[in-house]
């Protein structure tokens, strides 16, 4: 079927690139091509015909056009083979999409689409994966390095020989380099820290008609003065596979194994000079070229990796369908694993290669401390259409000059580690061969002329030819190299997959174990549970949990049940370990609740969790009351108010002639609201009486109450207090006086005011005002510059008695 591709310019995929590369000497310099906004290439077209249609018929095609030049993609040029993908040389000036709808036309050509360009990365503010390659200092431990930590590589090596150690006391053959090809700018083919890994005679230039006669490309070279890395990213990137391990020296690869035994590296060169040298890319057809030519005879390799990308542009856009179904071709007929960086753009946007269904695209991690929280690097992108995650925040690796760098960050250098631990899963499962007899065809039986033909009449020959057999091969399948390490990765950030980092970091040692059907111990060791732990009411829908912080602990986890048997539900979850109280609260009064406390943290780089807690109980009640007071209202009344309590539907008061006497219910308020209350029934004049309260809360119909009363308070049946306030006073003849003015106090007969000299003592009564009299007086009886002190109190006249209430505060002034 003919497919229609959208052309969609886009304009941003120049800002993957990064330009820290060491300078290139101009003997290295060539005429380069044009590009069309930095997307793809002018002047080129990749045309890819439908099945069946011969070279020949492809060459008819281009020369219609007026093509300047046809040249197949694939090394497979055979007839009969499926949607045959070919690079077109446009004539100069000739627009890529005009020309693709013009070629789409033809019924021979499945689909047309620009020949699309690719970079190894930039970060979302358009800097440089490390502009600056830092030199590292050299360590006498070359293993010594976090990114290997993190993913437990000497464990997976040891492993390794454990597995080879086996084979061999069994009599097995020995086990065989697996081939990693990255596509890249070259490598340095003299660095001292590659020679144990790196085959240099499967380095070779991708470059356009550049085949020798025998389909190889050629080898990279040193005599051009580049060491056989025209960029130096392909030389750190293959570091971190391959770097030779145990010659104390720099750094070790990923893959290289305790005796360097694992991988073979094989680097291809796929990227040309752009704006004027300036500019380091691959196009669409090298990466194609690129990947057939490692996935073919002459390399074999078992993994590829691509550690570059090309941002599509625009919603809507098909991306590069004839890179996407060269990769698909070699991972699912092949079985070779594809395993790309997932950008640099802090962002969730489309990246391809990495985002095609049918490669391993890779997030960067940092070198957390805590993997309960944030682990992906700054820059690196992530997002649904990520598979996996890698330490590739300031790795130590190499550096095309032939030293070493300590600071290289990237998506590019996260890639290369899942590419390595691919590579390991690879070596110890090996492919097996198996000898199948081919079914010889029917030879034409020897007959007279007109005889009938009769089953059984073929012929045998006499000296049949000696009996030939075909090979299979049979041994793991990318699809299962993939889920092996999704599935043994270490979880980080969120619990299961998340966005950020997908299922986590690739583990090297849980993934060559289950590759290898071993059973080993990866899980940490678990922390200690919180001790300590305990529950109390801290309000009638709150239960407060306290406990001891638990060693190691980045945080906690709560779990709550209302039967102590269970089943238990996470509540609430803690991401700090300093955290020791927390407050549950919705909670249904006066229902018992269970509880249970799980400390988590981060142990040998991996999630860690304690037993939970033994269960504790607690229920939520109502607060006791509090600020309650009692306090005279008049001769026969008493004044009660009190605080509100959170969560009351309404009180219940209680009196009692004694304060430990027998205390009886004699008014309930339906008000949660309330605060205040005066008792004004069977009250006696001049008696104590004792108070206490508690507060309740309707429960389906019925109150309940808290179980905690208020503290008990008395007060006396009384006149009210007044309030006294005293000022200076002049008014014609009358100067310095003081004037007294006081409140109203309700059920009295009158008031006694009283003055002195002192604040304690020597106080005579000087009026004694009506309660229908006005509420001031003016004291005539003062002298000048001296204090006095006055205060006043009401009485009422009961059974032919005075009962006096309390004195007011004692008021001050000076005339």
């Amino acid at each position: 079927m003919k497919r229609i591709i959208s052309l969609v310019l886009v304009c941003t995929m120049v800002a993957t690139m990064c330009f820290y590369m060491d300078a290139v000497p101009a003997a290295a310099a060539s005429e380069t091509p044009a590009l069309v906004d930095g997307t793809y290439v002018e002047d080129e077209l990749l045309v890819v015909f439908e099945d069946g249609v011969k070279p020949s018929e492809t060459e008819k095609v281009a020369d219609k056009l007026d093509a300047k030049d046809i040249e197949p993609l694939d090394t497979d040029t055979s007839a009969g083979k499926e949607e045959t993908p070919c690079l077109v040389t446009l004539p100069k000036g000739e627009d890529v999409e005009d020309a693709i709808k013009e070629y789409e036309k033809n019924a021979k050509v499945a689909y047309a689409q620009p020949n699309y360009l690719y970079a190894y990365h930039k970060d979302a503010d358009g800097k440089d994966e490390q502009p600056i390659a830092r030199k590292a200092a050299v360590t006498s431990d070359d293993t010594d390095q976090w990114n290997l930590k993190k993913i437990d590589t000497q464990e997976a090596w040891d492993l390794i020989d454990d597995i080879e150690a086996e084979r061999k006391k069994s009599g097995k053959d020995d086990l065989e380099k697996v081939t990693v090809a990255v596509l890249d700018t070259g490598v340095n083919l003299e660095h001292e820290d590659l020679q144990k890994n790196l085959n240099p005679k499967k380095c070779v230039k991708i470059e356009r008609e550049s085949t020798n006669a025998d389909g190889t490309y050629p080898q990279l070279t040193t005599a051009n003065g580049t060491k056989g890395d025209d960029g130096g990213h392909g030389t750190r990137v293959a570091g971190v596979i391959g770097a030779t391990s145990g010659n104390h020296k720099g750094s070790a690869g990923v893959a290289a194994g305790n005796d360097n035994q694992i991988v073979e590296l094989a680097v291809l060169d796929v990227y040309e000079r752009y704006n004027g040298d300036s500019d380091r890319m691959a196009r669409s057809s090298d990466l194609i070229n690129g990947i057939d030519y490692a996935a073919g005879k002459h390399i074999g390799a078992k993994v590829i990796n691509m550690s570059l990308g090309h941002y599509p542009g625009n919603e809507g856009s098909e991306g590069d369908p004839a890179l996407e179904t060269k990769i698909r071709e070699v991972v699912q007929e092949k079985n070779v694993t594809v395993v790309c960086s997932a950008g640099n753009k802090n962002s969730t946007d489309t990246w391809y290669p990495s985002d095609f269904d049918d490669t391993i695209s890779v997030i960067s991690t940092i070198n957390y401390t805590n993997v309960f929280e944030q682990c992906k690097a700054p820059s690196s992108s992530y997002g649904s259409h990520k598979d996996i995650s890698a330490p590739g925040y300031q790795i130590m690796t190499l550096n095309k000059s032939g030293g070493y760098t300590n600071n290289s960050s990237g998506t590019s250098f996260a890639a290369p580690t899942v590419a390595a631990v691919a590579a390991m899963i690879y070596y110890v499962n090996p492919d097996t061969l198996k000898e199948v007899t081919p079914t010889p065809p029917p030879t034409e039986p020897e007959v007279s002329p007109g005889q009938p033909v009769s089953p059984g009449d073929a012929v045998k020959p006499d000296n049949p030819p000696e009996k030939e057999y075909e090979v299979e091969k049979y041994g793991i399948t990318s699809s299962e190299v993939e889920s092996i390490m999704k599935t043994t990765a270490t979880d980080l950030y969120t619990e299961g997959d998340d966005s950020y980092t997908r299922c986590g970091n690739v583990n090297a040692y849980a993934s060559v174990a289950k590759a290898a059907c071993k059973k080993v111990k990866t899980e940490p060791s678990p922390l200690t549970a919180p001790k300590e732990l305990k529950a109390t009411s801290a309000d009638y829908n709150k239960i407060r949990l306290t406990w001891n912080k638990a060693a190691n602990a980045q945080g906690y986890n709560i779990y709550r049940s209302t039967a102590k048997a269970g089943p238990y539900t996470r509540v609430k979850t803690f991401h700090d370990g300093a955290i020791t109280t927390f407050d549950n609260t919705g909670l249904q009064t006066n229902t018992t609740y269970y509880y249970k406390v799980l400390s988590f943290g981060t142990v040998d780089d991996k999630r860690s969790y304690s037993k939970q807690s033994e269960p504790v109980s607690g229920t939520p009640l109502l607060s006791g009351v509090t600020g309650f007071k009692a306090a005279s209202n008049s001769y026969r009344s008493i004044k009660l108010s009190w605080s509100k309590v959170n969560g009351a539907n309404g009180y219940q008061l209680f009196r009692s002639t004694s304060k430990n006497g027998k205390y009886k219910a004699f008014k309930t308020l339906t008000s949660g609201k309330t605060t205040s209350h005066v008792n004004k029934a069977g009250l006696t004049a001049g008696k104590t009486y004792y108070y206490k309260m508690r507060p309740y809360i309707n429960i389906s119909g019925k109150k309940v109450y808290g179980k905690t009363y208020s503290a008990i308070k008395s007060a006396k049946t009384k006149p009210a207090t007044p309030s006294l306030t005293v000022s200076k006073y002049s008014s014609g003849k009358v100067k310095r006086k003081v004037r007294v003015k006081w409140s109203k106090v309700s059920e009295i007969t009158g008031y006694r005011i009283s003055r002195s000299t002192s604040a304690k003592r020597g106080f005579k009564r000087i009026k004694s005002p009506s309660y229908k009299a006005t509420r001031s007086f003016i004291d005539k009886g003062v002298k000048k510059n001296k204090t006095y002190y006055y205060k006043i109190r009401a009485y009422k006249k009961v059974n032919g008695k005075l009962l006096y209430g309390g004195y007011s505060t004692v008021k001050k002034i000076k005339p």
